[in-house]
């Protein structure tokens, strides 16, 4: 089932309610010292619904100011192709994340996340051959995804409050689409949605988020000589905003 931008941002920033922005990233064949190959992570960001208002008036109004359609860190950091980030000056680009940064201080939010390895996963999907457990037949990416957001509902749940939880796409859509691989009618929208970045700004802060995850382990060793870029500096900002407020979904 479609559904509506309108419909949803309706719904999304009525006071009272849980708001959970799902990401992924990977480093996928790259040698980080200080984690094992090929690795997944996924990343949940928390909002109360009180502060979305705001935060989405704010990144539309920067982006319109800059010209671009949507905040995707990669792309702000390291711009490439026809990328419209590539005709924004370095000064605004570093001033785009810490605006992100600035948002998520100031709405108090928080971050889950999960991850896993090919070769963990190799060991996970083995033990469960003949068990009641899991299901050997998915594939790594998808299996974490489905752990993460099972986790993120059973949290939720008891919880004397809506909640939304909406997912980055895994393939392009035009639309925001219900997730029916889980029974969640309760969810706001009906169930976990699924949408294209452009047309969810709290799934572009998540995006900052994992990216900026990637950007510290990558570049930690700059980060420890302090000779990183400043838009380094700023592709980290959103996690150093947190604060501390985020966990493990194991």
């Amino acid at each position: 089932m479609c559904l509506s931008l309108s419909q949803i941002d309706a719904q999304l920033i009525r006071p009272g309610q849980t708001l959970v922005f799902v990401d992924e990233t990977e480093f996928q064949g790259q040698e980080v010292p200080e984690l094992v190959p090929d690795l997944r992570v996924v990343v949940g960001l928390e909002i109360a619904s009180d502060h979305y208002s705001e935060i989405r008036s704010r990144m539309i109004e920067r982006l319109e100011r800059l010209g671009v359609g949507e905040f995707h860190a990669a792309e702000i950091v390291n711009p490439k192709g026809n990328s419209s980030w590539r005709n924004v000056e370095y000064y605004e680009r570093v001033e785009a994340l810490s605006l992100l940064g600035a948002l998520i201080e100031q709405a108090n939010a928080s971050m889950r996340y999960a991850w896993v390895s090919h070769e963990d996963y190799s060991d996970i999907r083995s033990r469960m051959q003949g068990s009641r457990h899991g299901d050997p037949r998915l594939d790594r990416n998808t299996a974490l995804k489905r752990f993460a957001l099972r986790s993120l509902v059973l949290e939720h749940r008891e919880e004397n409050r809506p909640i939304a939880i909406l997912v980055d796409q895994d393939r392009p859509r035009n639309s925001i689409v219900v997730d029916r691989s889980e029974d969640v009618p309760w969810l706001i929208g009906g169930g976990i949605l699924t949408a294209p970045s452009h047309l969810v700004h709290g799934i572009q802060i998540a995006d900052a988020l994992a990216y900026g995850i990637g950007r510290w382990f990558r570049k930690r060793g700059g980060f420890d000589m302090g000779t990183v870029s400043e838009l380094d500096k700023a592709a980290i900002g959103p996690l150093a905003a947190l604060n501390g407020r985020s966990s493990s979904l194991f």
